[in-house]
């Protein structure tokens, strides 16, 4: 797969082969008694690899954020994130 792809300014950009090149999406809705976080992720391979795809599953049974997310929070907000047992 050619890993070299360009941005809208048209700057080349180029990825290792660890991980595929991806897209990510994220947004608020809801109220501050019921907030929702909404987010999609694409993944760019040429087929279909559940090797990308399970991580992400399990991680929504588990009702947990993205990694991502929480590393943004915990930075931008300078605090810790914890889960409490269901």
């Amino acid at each position: 797969m050619d890993r070299a792809r360009r941005d809208a300014a048209g700057q080349l950009l180029k990825a290792g082969d660890f991980q595929p090149l991806f897209h990510v999406e994220h947004a608020a809705a809801g109220d501050d008694n019921d907030p929702l976080n909404l987010w999609r992720i694409v993944v760019l391979t040429e087929t279909y690899d559940e090797r990308y795809t399970e991580p992400f599953k399990d991680m929504v049974r588990q009702g947990w954020l993205p990694g991502f997310v929480e590393i943004y929070i915990e930075r931008e907000f300078n605090c810790k994130l914890t889960r409490k047992a269901a």
